[in-house]
């Protein structure tokens, strides 16, 4: 039902309750000139009613509902074990009195929430910002700088926005996957609960081995990749820089891969490299320029993230007529900007990667933005 078809059908019911000396002529004068307000209304309505119930978000309304929840119940999260139980308990009573011809339903979504709320302690350790949220489905939000990154269902299925960056998109996903396999090791052994007495104990397990017993399971260690590349030695720098460029002379961008993509996201320019440590695993046409020694330091990450983070919710008034914001990124060298501020979905960006437009590892990873000289491969990087 979409936002007009539910106000049409609520309205009558809206009339019928006010006083009389609202008259009719009055109120339909009021529907017709408020319409658009009240259509907004209803569709936030209507979004968090989906929400509450655990439903995939659709649409980038549902997405920010999500994460006003998730904002909301994050410090509740953070209490002790025993209140965190009081609430699911709580919760397992009315879903109880809800569901009388399946209480294994009942049992079975708070078993759910205990495992998304483990899950969302290893994404955590790992430092991903992931909230459980306790809803009739219980769902996992993963959160950066207030924006929803993806949203993670009852059944491990994930939704990510509209245009979220694929090299994004291909670490949340690969977080998600590997600590779920986790919470799998850590569940083995614990029976499933039918009885309130056998979800808290199953929870206060669950939970206990989620904060205590990662060095006992079989966690994978933190890939290279994950260490953002400006933190890493002129080692590591190099040999990535050799495989993005290896992977640009390959392959086409419509052939990459995800682990392709995260490894293009490595690259991470020549300035303070050696062109020599280079020369023999590159050919020559694809060496960098000297120049580039001297220039190419690409920004931060973790300085990119707080600059989108501190000018998405200050820019919606510079939005155009159809509400678009249109900015220029002059020299987008690997698209660190551009990452950042792609999830808060604030800019429509036209990108340039600099004096002579070279930017082939950008296009690949972001075919999607606007900008004629992107996906160019050229002379040189």
């Amino acid at each position: 039902m979409t936002p007009s078809e539910a106000l049409d059908k609520l309205w009558p019911r809206l009339r019928t309750g006010l006083p009389a000396k609202y008259t009719p002529e009055y109120l339909d004068a009021f529907l017709a000139r408020n319409r658009a307000a009240l259509e907004e209304l209803v569709a936030s309505m209507l979004a968090m009613k989906r929400v509450k119930r655990g439903e995939p978000p659709r649409d980038t309304l549902e997405f920010q509902t999500y994460g006003e929840l998730a904002s909301r119940q994050q410090a509740r999260d953070a209490e002790a074990d025993e209140v965190v139980l009081g609430r699911v308990i709580a919760r397992l009573g009315k879903l109880l009195a809800k569901w009388k011809d399946d209480e294994a339903r009942a049992y079975q979504a708070m078993q759910r929430f205990g495992e998304i709320r483990a899950h969302a302690m290893l994404l955590r350790r790992d430092g991903h910002n992931a909230v459980p949220l306790l809803l009739s489905r219980p769902a996992l939000v993963l959160v950066r700088g207030g924006h929803v990154l993806a949203v993670v269902g009852d059944t491990r299925k994930f939704v990510f926005p509209d245009r979220t960056d694929p090299a994004d998109r291909a670490l949340i996903t690969r977080a998600i996957e590997t600590s779920g396999a986790q919470l799998d090791k850590l569940r083995a052994g614990l029976a499933e609960p039918t009885a309130e007495a056998a979800l808290r104990a199953y929870l206060t397990a669950l939970w206990d081995r989620a904060r205590r017993g990662l060095s006992r399971v079989d966690v994978q260690p933190i890939r290279a990749g994950e260490v953002p590349p400006d933190l890493r030695d002129r080692k590591s720098r190099t040999a990535a820089n050799v495989r993005a460029i290896r992977l640009l002379h390959d392959k086409r961008p419509e052939e990459m891969t995800a682990e392709d993509l995260l490894a293009l996201a490595e690259y991470s320019g020549s300035g303070g490299l050696s062109i020599e440590a280079m020369k023999k695993a590159v050919p020559e046409e694809l060496l960098p320029e000297t120049f580039g020694l001297i220039h190419e330091y690409y920004t931060p990450q973790v300085i990119a993230d707080a600059i989108a983070t501190t000018l998405c919710p200050i820019l919606p008034e510079l939005a155009g007529h159809d509400g678009i914001i249109r900015a220029l990124e002059p020299s987008a060298g690997i698209g660190r900007l551009i990452r950042a501020f792609t999830p808060q979905q604030c800019l429509a960006l036209v990108a340039q990667a600099g004096p002579n437009g070279n930017a082939p590892e950008l296009g690949a990873i972001r075919p999607y933005l606007q900008g004629g000289n992107i996906p160019a491969i050229c002379k040189g990087l």
